[in-house]
């Protein structure tokens, strides 16, 4: 591996840590304190950290950070005094270690694209759903967390046989089941009328399952869901790997509720700029009379199933990555390939992204994840035309207030939330706000050297044209917003409880 892509690497997930640094309830952190030139941390250690004293989520991977007076580029150093004395924290410094290893193999996967302006038409070529090329272009994972390319001690081997970045062919056993779980009309039987699971040929190899019935497939940015090669579809798997905070299945929960919830918010957002993924199918294996969570899957259309020819979706994650070509963010090549100034290109985003989540939240009580993987942009000759929506195991709703405008479902799990607007609230400003919305601003800042309010004026117009409830609205314009705390959260014995911190609410002086 090449010194470069090892500093690169080394960067990325420090700039990470020094951002929870600055505002999550990390175990070794006994002080903090902001001045003039910068943030200084004193560790229940007694050592001295001082770095930027910015609160904001994405912070420059270049900055300079020191223990005790003297620099340090070394993230495993920067952790073990973050973290201090928690029974997690052996655990947690390994995985950054893996972390590491495994965002520098990304990094030396990334194919240069071809010449500028034929961006789109190379992911036309790629595959018959043009978003896969894009998903398959987010090199750095999860943008806030330092754990964003754990991946349970995958070999360099297996990261190149499996990973998106690395673009492989996978071939995808369909196992049988005798007794199962059935939710909507599955797509795959065999000749005895069983259900045919399809499992992660990782999780196959582990578990030495071998089927004479297979799918072609192509992974998507979250590892565990393929895009098939030959048929309109997306499969969710149930892929039991440590991936940054959670070991990755399908939840009883999810397999009732994702038909279901399908259902609700296609109508509710028919005739919208919002169209739904919908989770047309779900299919677990018996346990003691329960769906078996690691023995599970779920089946969408493909995307490019659900829009024109014409359109191309990608998700609002990949728009904020780099051309790893030209170290440019991807948006810049919509802009540059659309008929717009960057300005006005994303007034349409905006108003695309936001309006809909907003009104599903002010109306019907509907909270959305919509964070950078779950949301897409489409576009027509590279302008925004509408969004796209999927995977609704972190979506909350108020059961009260939907029912209200219609009829009542049975939702299993942590979905339902009633009476209480903060949990709805947060869900949604965090994901989309504090993360999606964030980061393409940021991206856009940083490449057209602009001042954040020329785009974050856009969004405040957008949120006050969008927004009916008056609780929410002034959430919105709060002083903070919140944010996951996803370091603090790894060092949990349950690493997938939420914990909430704040930044500064950049719209706060924009109402």
């Amino acid at each position: 591996m090449s010194p470069t892509l090892a500093t690169t690497a080394h960067d990325h997930i420090r700039a990470r840590l020094w951002s929870a640094a600055a505002r999550e309830p990390l175990p070794g952190i006994a002080k903090r304190h902001f001045d003039p030139s910068g943030l200084t941390i004193t560790t229940t250690s007694g050592h001295t950290l001082h770095g930027p004293g910015q609160l904001q989520p994405f912070l420059d991977a270049g900055l300079t950070t020191t223990i005790d007076g003297a620099s340090t580029r070394d993230p495993h150093t920067l952790a073990a005094l973050l973290v201090g004395d928690n029974p997690h924290s052996d655990q947690l410094l390994s995985h950054i270690d893996e972390s590491i290893t495994g965002l520098q193999h990304a990094h030396a996967a990334a194919q240069p694209h071809p010449r500028p302006g034929q961006l789109l038409m190379q992911a036309r070529t790629h595959h018959t759903d043009p978003s896969v090329y894009f998903e398959q272009l987010v090199l750095d994972g999860h943008p806030l967390h330092p754990l964003c390319r754990t991946r349970e001690n995958l070999t360099p081997a297996q990261q190149r046989r499996y990973a998106p970045e690395h673009r492989p062919q996978l071939a995808v056993p369909l196992i049988p089941l005798p007794h199962a779980h059935v939710n909507g009309h599955w797509p795959w039987r065999d000749a005895q009328s069983r259900p045919l699971l399809p499992v992660h040929p990782l999780q196959a190899q582990r578990d030495h399952a071998t089927s004479v019935h297979q799918l072609a497939a192509t992974p998507l940015m979250s590892l565990r869901t393929l895009a098939l090669n030959h048929q309109p579809f997306h499969i969710k798997t149930a892929l039991p790997i440590q991936m940054t905070s959670a070991i990755r299945q399908v939840s009883p929960a999810a397999i009732h509720n994702g038909p279901l919830l399908s259902r609700l918010l296609q109508q509710l957002a028919d005739h919208t700029r919002l169209t739904i993924q919908p989770e047309i199918a779900t299919l677990a294996d018996d346990h003691n009379g329960h769906p078996h969570p690691h023995r599970a899957a779920i089946v969408r259309p493909n995307i490019g199933s659900l829009i024109p020819h014409a359109d191309i979706a990608t998700p609002t994650a990949a728009l904020a990555s780099r051309d790893p070509a030209t170290a440019r963010p991807l948006i810049s090549a919509f802009i540059t390939a659309s008929a717009h100034t960057p300005t006005s290109w994303w007034k349409h985003a905006t108003s695309i992204l936001i309006h809909e989540p907003l009104r599903l939240l002010s109306t019907y009580g509907i909270a959305l994840e919509a964070h950078g993987q779950n949301t897409l942009l489409v576009t027509r000759d590279a302008t925004p035309r509408h969004a796209i929506y999927r995977d609704f195991g972190g979506v909350r709703i108020d059961p009260h207030q939907l029912h209200r405008h219609h009829p009542q479902i049975d939702l299993a799990g942590d979905i339902a939330a009633p009476n209480d607007p903060d949990v709805l609230h947060t869900k949604l400003i965090a994901s989309l706000f504090s993360v999606a919305i964030y980061q393409l601003i940021d991206a856009l800042t940083r490449h057209y050297q602009d001042h954040p309010d020329t785009y974050w004026k856009h969004v405040a117009d957008t949120v006050n044209d969008s927004t009916i409830d008056t609780t929410l609205k002034d959430r919105l314009y709060a002083p903070d917003w919140p944010i996951k705390a996803t370091t603090a959260m790894r060092l949990q014995d349950t690493p997938t409880a939420d914990i909430w911190a704040s930044i500064p609410n950049p719209i706060k002086h924009l109402g």
